[in-house]
């Protein structure tokens, strides 16, 4: 009898670790996912532009986004290295390498060209 409850007391434990394991290895799947991004994390300050001072790039619920000022944030999707595209208000962003490293973003929207230095 006690060979069966220590039996059944073990067996209910390994699920619990189980399902422990795979929530972790959830949890990096999307970290990994964030850090092909981290190159573009950051403010960038707009040059010239007092509509737009600063924009900020970050990672959120699987994306890569944008939040210009004082508008909504707003998803960027990928196009090729350092291009993205931002559907709602039809622009295109540029990241600005300089020696490998980030160094500023260029937003061209409705005709328009606007350049930001990255913030360090």
């Amino acid at each position: 009898m006690h060979h069966l409850l220590i039996a059944s007391l073990l067996s209910v434990g390994q699920p619990t670790a189980q399902l422990s394991d795979m929530t972790i290895s959830q949890t990096i799947s999307v970290q990994a996912d964030s850090l092909s991004f981290k190159d573009y994390f950051g403010s960038y300050k707009m040059q010239a532009n007092d509509q737009i001072p600063k924009i900020k790039i970050y990672y959120k619920n699987g994306s890569l986004v944008a939040l210009a000022g004082d508008y909504p944030e707003t998803k960027l999707s990928k196009k090729q290295d350092d291009e993205f595209e931002e559907a709602n208000y039809g622009a295109a962003v540029f990241f600005i390498r300089k020696d490998g490293n980030v160094v500023g973003i260029k937003v061209v929207v409705q005709g328009q060209e606007m350049l930001g230095d990255k913030e360090i």
